[in-house]
């Protein structure tokens, strides 16, 4: 499989949503599922507890689905986000909202936030994927620099956050994760020394074939185990992209 810039990316997700009636929550739920049993079952580790760190988007979207799961699995987790509630995407917010109504610890205090970052064996970075541009602003640069002055260990959705998905730049701070699960494709810019992805991942998130090839990407058949999801080195940044049509 080819590694993909941030604007194929996107191509990709409109393709899958508009053409393929792909909905953005299901695409979230198996994130959040992948995520999650990495999380649980890859690492090394035998975690107790978690903190996800979440964005508005996307990202944090499939970040609270991998909490939900872990919740499910009789985790004791906590929730920080990077804004209001009322600020979430709507896809997002409802699934806040189940975490919610599950009891799951919002919390909103910058001081709590710093104590469950420390205690937690491992935080959930789904701040921002790959639509990063720029700098981080605040609160988000706060959020990253607590993860990485007080986490004993971080986990990143998609890409760590601050770095650009393209070209690996990365902003400061940027996460620094113990792994990442990057998905449907690699990312060009996690192949760049300034990336520093840990040990990387690439999940499926249901996205058909046939999505790619209308969006103009030539796929090889798809890497994944039986588990839905497999370990890269790095991404292949030689490996050409298609001229998408999305």
């Amino acid at each position: 499989m080819p590694a993909v810039t941030a604007d194929t990316m996107r191509a990709v997700d409109r393709v899958a949503m508009d053409a393929f009636e792909l909905h953005l929550l299901q695409m979230m739920e198996n994130a959040g599922r992948a995520l999650g049993d990495i999380a649980l079952t890859e690492l090394g580790m035998r975690p107790r507890s978690a903190v996800v760190l979440a964005g508005a988007g996307g990202n944090g979207g499939g970040g609270l689905s991998a909490l939900r799961h872990l919740h499910n699995r009789g985790m004791d987790v906590s929730i920080v986000l990077d804004r209001s509630p009322s600020e979430l995407q709507r896809a997002g917010r409802r699934k806040l909202d189940t975490l919610l109504r599950s009891r799951v610890e919002l919390i909103s205090s910058p001081r709590t936030a710093k104590q469950r970052i420390q205690e937690a064996d491992i935080v959930i970075d789904a701040l921002v994927g790959y639509g990063l541009e720029g700098e981080l602003r605040a609160p988000t640069k706060a959020l990253v620099e607590l993860a990485n002055e007080h986490a004993r260990a971080v986990l990143a959705l998609a890409v760590p956050t601050g770095v650009h998905a393209t070209s690996g730049t990365s902003s400061t701070p940027s996460i620094r994760p113990i792994a990442t699960v990057t998905l449907a494709f690699p990312k060009t810019g996690l192949a760049t020394p300034d990336a520093q992805p840990g040990k990387l991942y690439l999940a499926d998130i249901g996205i058909p074939r046939a999505v790619f090839q209308v969006a103009g990407l030539d796929t090889a058949p798809y890497p994944y185990t039986d588990r839905g999801w497999t370990v890269l080195d790095a991404p292949d940044t030689r490996a050409r992209e298609g001229a998408h049509r999305a």
